[in-house]
């Protein structure tokens, strides 16, 4: 399970303050037009809403989609490093049979989805 580290307490505020000053440049740029009076406000929404979708997925699933997406991720930016053919092999593997395309995609070690595609008979 992925948890906190201090690196992700100490970049959380950096990056809002990155995205509030970059915020009210727009703001700025844009004085004369009345839909972005209502800019800040729905940036403070959208912030305050992806922050406890985080905080939800983290404390109280413990996990998830959102969480085992960026593992797995992890795992294949290792396999990338350490072994760039296995990667390109594990990653995307195509097999054509019988005018039927099957698309291995593997995200990771352990989640592996076969997207079955039809040609247009």
């Amino acid at each position: 399970m992925y948890s906190f580290s201090i690196l992700d307490i100490i970049l959380m505020p950096v990056y809002i303050i990155i995205m509030f000053t970059i915020a009210r440049k727009i703001i700025q740029d844009h004085a004369n037009e009345p839909a972005y009076e209502y800019f800040l406000k729905g940036l403070y929404l959208k912030i305050i809403g992806s922050l406890a979708l985080c905080l939800i997925y983290l404390f109280y699933y413990q996990g998830g989609d959102t969480i085992n997406y960026m593992s797995d991720t992890r795992a294949l930016m290792r396999l990338a490093s350490k072994d760039l053919g296995s990667f390109l092999i594990l990653f995307l593997m195509v097999l054509i049979k019988k005018g039927t395309l099957f698309l291995m995609v593997t995200l990771g070690f352990r989640n592996t989805f076969i997207i079955k595609l039809k040609n247009g008979e």
